[in-house]
């Protein structure tokens, strides 16, 4: 069973109760209620940075995040203070968090977006681990499934989609963390090593071809080429997709339903990769995934020990 969160506006949340140490299940909010993804990717960005050796943290690893439904501005950030590193939370240019990082997991309440009917509620039905998944000895990587402006997304040929678009930062153990980029490039050597090993896989293209048959796409195969990256001219496995008489499609044709299970499927096996635990975080995820194809998604992750995020 995973831990079932329920969020009304985002406003105040107990930072005890809330535990990234246990499965958990984002639920219960709606379109017009705002700042659950920000609230989610905070929490899992606090968990990462507590962790980490304060030295290696680079000045760009807090990003800021639109708040599209209340045209509001939420940027988290950090400031190094006589060798103390302080964690922030400003809300329209107005600070409403700031403390030390080692303090911040541990404070009881912490402030994202204030209104006065705000609140979460928690029900804790099963304990899980949290453990980063590991792609090989030499990183690892939490991805974040978010989908938007997908015809802005590069890809390596006409037909393949660079889906690991995104910015890196390592950590003392070479843990690599990935979020999306609203622009093209900005690609490095191991955005690439990371598609060539998932590419590599055939259970990973095996998740996708059960999405396929439970949405009835009509997509039967996936075949993995070699092509040359669009943007770097540097070697890679790209996948070719067929129809069920065997006809080639573009990427760039397929549906936004097909590209986002494709997405998922990536996601999903890399979460799972090796058995190690990692998190699988999709946003927004009724708009992308039916209920037979979460199934798949929910087994697959108790299967193999991995946590399952979704809103």
């Amino acid at each position: 069973m995973l831990k079932k969160v329920s969020i009304k506006n985002v406003g105040l949340f107990k930072s005890n109760e809330y535990n990234l140490n246990k499965r958990i299940n984002l639920l219960g909010a709606k379109n017009d209620v705002s700042g659950k993804s920000t609230f989610i990717r905070t929490m899992l960005m606090l968990k990462i940075f507590s962790d980490q050796d304060k030295e290696k943290i680079s000045d760009s690893l807090f990003r800021g995040f639109e708040n599209k439904n209340s045209n509001s501005h939420i940027s988290v950030d950090y400031e190094i203070n006589d060798r103390k590193y302080i964690y922030k939370i400003e809300y329209n240019q107005k600070i409403i968090v700031s403390e030390s990082l080692s303090e911040v997991v541990d404070s009881q309440i912490k402030t994202l977006i204030s209104r006065k009917d705000s609140s979460i509620e928690f029900s804790q039905e099963e304990e899980k681990t949290f453990k980063m998944f590991r792609l090989d000895d030499n990183f690892s990587i939490i991805r974040m499934t978010d989908f938007y402006a997908v015809e802005n997304v590069p890809y390596f040929l006409e037909d393949c989609i660079d889906f690991f678009r995104g910015l890196l930062f390592s950590d003392k153990d070479n843990i690599l963390f990935g979020l999306k980029l609203r622009n093209k490039g900005n690609f490095n050597r191991d955005l690439y090593e990371a598609a060539a090993f998932y590419n590599s896989n055939d259970e990973a293209h095996k998740i996708f071809e059960k999405f396929m048959q439970l949405e009835d796409h009509k997509m039967t195969k996936v075949e993995i080429i070699d092509a040359i990256a669009k943007d770097t001219l540097k070697e890679v496995k790209a996948p070719r997709f067929y129809s069920e008489n065997c006809d080639f499609v573009p990427f760039m044709y397929l549906s936004s339903g097909v590209k986002s299970l494709y997405y998922i499927s990536i996601d999903l096996f890399l979460a799972c990769s090796k058995k190690e635990k990692g998190i699988l975080f999709i946003d927004d995820l009724t708009k992308k995934v039916s209920e037979e194809c979460l199934e798949i998604i929910i087994e697959y992750c108790r299967e193999n020990n991995a946590q399952l995020i979704y809103s």
